[in-house]
């Protein structure tokens, strides 16, 4: 999956002149070749990264184990001012995105993916990744970092932080089935957690679903099993709720992010027979 700053897409095909400068506010300005972030301790997260150009029936999101140099460890060393407020990321197709200090320090400055050096498409040699935002908000083809004492103005900072969704990933739409059935998923929140996910079949009562652990950034994995009392077609709805006790409606959101506001939902399709169903 790629989104974000993909309009003029450089050829970055080599690493001998390519370098990360870290300017702006602060004492010792940083000029980073690839071999010298890799010098760095490594900082390695399972970071779910979804697009804001999304339809709730067909999202565009991945989850992946990310490698490289905490951005934070980054500022601290080339100590920036004290009156910073923002930190503008620049990469090397021209894209920059302005985002708050505090959340930019949560930020990884990405050289590897699932445990592989990332390919062009993905951003090499570099990319922005940070837990809990829109991926159009995390350039790649990373190139500098300049911070500044401007408070960051463009209110999109805001309302790119990834609302609360679920998603039903088995079974399929329209799939044909037999007998119990096990629903699965993901649910995810940003930097909120997960506290609850539910199912509803043909609009009765909300089902609690089981959770898996997730560490903080990454997806929740949830999973249900039900038993159909007859054979017939079905509509299936999941929604989540986060730990601000916020629950997805079908309401619209404000940021007009379909994924983010919609729940989604499904149809399977239960065959005869049943097992322990008198006919």
């Amino acid at each position: 999956m790629h989104c974000g700053n993909t309009r003029n897409r450089p050829v970055v095909s080599r690493t001998d002149t390519w370098k990360l400068d870290i300017t702006g506010r602060v004492a010792h300005p940083l000029s980073l070749s690839l071999p010298s972030l890799k010098s760095f301790p490594k900082f390695e997260a399972p970071i779910a990264i979804f697009c804001k150009r999304n339809s709730v029936r067909l999202p565009r999101m991945r989850q992946a184990v990310w490698t490289g140099v905490s951005l934070g460890s980054l500022l601290t060393q080339a100590q920036i001012d004290s009156e910073v407020l923002s930190v503008r990321a620049i990469a090397a197709d021209g894209y920059e995105t302005v985002l708050p200090l505090d959340l930019a320090q949560e930020g990884i400055l990405a050289y590897a993916v699932d445990g592989e050096d990332l390919s062009l498409n993905e951003g090499f040699p570099l990319r922005l990744v940070i837990p809990g935002i829109y991926s159009h908000r995390m350039p790649r083809w990373i190139r500098k970092i300049e911070l500044s004492q401007l408070p960051v103005i463009d209110t999109s900072s805001i309302v790119d932080e990834v609302q609360t969704t679920s998603h039903i990933v088995a079974p399929h739409h329209m799939q044909s089935l037999q007998n119990d059935v096990r629903f699965s998923g993901v649910a995810y929140a940003g930097r909120r957690s997960i506290t609850r996910v539910e199912l509803s079949i043909d609009d009765a009562d909300w089902m609690p679903a089981s959770l898996a652990r997730a560490p903080r950034g990454s997806w929740t994995e949830w999973e249900i099993n039900w038993r159909p009392s007859v054979p017939g077609d079905y509509a299936v709805k999941v929604r989540a709720t986060d730990s601000d006790g916020c629950t997805q409606t079908d309401l619209p959101s404000p940021t007009g992010n379909s994924l983010s506001s919609g729940i989604h939902s499904i149809v399977i399709r239960v065959l005869p027979p049943l097992e322990g169903v008198n006919s």
